[in-house]
């Protein structure tokens, strides 16, 4: 495939998570995604597909704190993201009159 490398780890992750094979998305992450340079959205995206969201949020909530607003963001294209427990980012949203969004569950997604 002509995709980064972390695309395709992202799919086969995911892919994992659809035939409920949990411990081979999570081997996956941990020993093909996370020691390689990433994204902090792709971090997100990889612990939301597992299942983890307390590290997903951890790795998201580091952006709000440090006002990295605009790479936070970058979540909203993800119709999972739920924005509100991120105080800067809503308060931005806020200003700018941007409304609430359904936030919908995750396809495929692990069970944990």
């Amino acid at each position: 495939s002509a995709l980064p490398e972390t695309n395709i780890v992202l799919a086969s992750i995911r892919q994992a998570c659809a035939e409920h094979r949990t411990n081979d998305a999570i081997r996956l992450l941990n020993e093909e995604l996370l020691p390689v340079s990433i994204t902090m959205s792709s971090k997100w995206l990889a612990y939301t597909i597992i299942g983890d969201d307390a590290s997903a949020l951890e790795v998201a909530m580091a952006y709000d704190e440090q006002g990295e607003l605009l790479r936070l963001s970058g979540l909203l294209r993800y119709p999972w993201f739920d924005p509100t427990p991120f105080s800067n980012l809503m308060s931005r949203l806020t200003d700018q009159r941007i409304e609430d969004r359904t936030v919908v569950d995750l396809p495929y997604r692990c069970d944990r």
